[in-house]
């Protein structure tokens, strides 16, 4: 075997070096994307999951959301920061949705349906008023992104009230509609 054969042998196990490493980074990206979507989709669940038990746990935060919901601009401040507290989160789950839709962490149907929940909010006569406080908190693409498709859509969409009945007013309080209809 000569030298220069050595040489072509050597040069040959190099590539194929490179190409296993290569190839091994390409399966370490794949299952580093697989855990970040596992994970995207567990802290989603877990939000859902404290946003849900809120209102079951706490019959005052249950009172001023529902109040608010429907006479945002009447409640005291106390109320209403009650309120963005309970709005802001499901705010917040669907902007985390917005952004890891467009990395491909989140599927269509969970995009949609954090969307929908949040456009079910702002279609409420309150929850009108405070979106467009709410809106300035959020950022400029995500903010331009719910507002027109609540523009589009809101009027399709039931309000938040409308599903979860018990979030209506009692009997004899009146339901005044507070901000601009979509």
């Amino acid at each position: 075997m000569t030298l220069e054969s050595i040489y072509y042998v050597g040069q040959t196990i190099a590539v194929f070096a490179i190409l296993i490493s290569l190839i091994a980074l390409w399966v370490q990206r794949r299952q580093t994307y697989s855990v970040e979507k596992s994970n995207a989709q567990r802290q989603l669940l877990d939000g859902c999951r404290s946003f849900f038990w809120s209102l079951s746990h706490d019959r005052a935060l249950f009172e001023d959301v529902r109040f608010c919901l429907h006479r945002y601009g009447e409640a005291d401040d106390f109320q209403k920061q009650r309120f963005s507290g309970w709005a802001f989160d499901i705010l917040m789950m669907t902007e985390q949705v917005f952004y890891q839709h467009r990395e491909k962490l989140i599927n269509e149907a969970q995009f949609n349906g954090f969307t929908t929940g949040m456009i079910m909010v702002i279609n409420t006569p309150g929850g009108r008023v405070w979106w467009e406080e709410a809106r300035q908190l959020v950022s400029a693409d995500f903010s331009r992104f719910l507002h027109e498709r609540y523009q589009r859509d809101g009027a399709s969409v039931p309000r938040w009230d409308e599903i979860q009945s018990q979030l209506r007013l009692p009997a004899g309080q009146e339901i005044r509609i507070e901000g601009p209809t979509p």
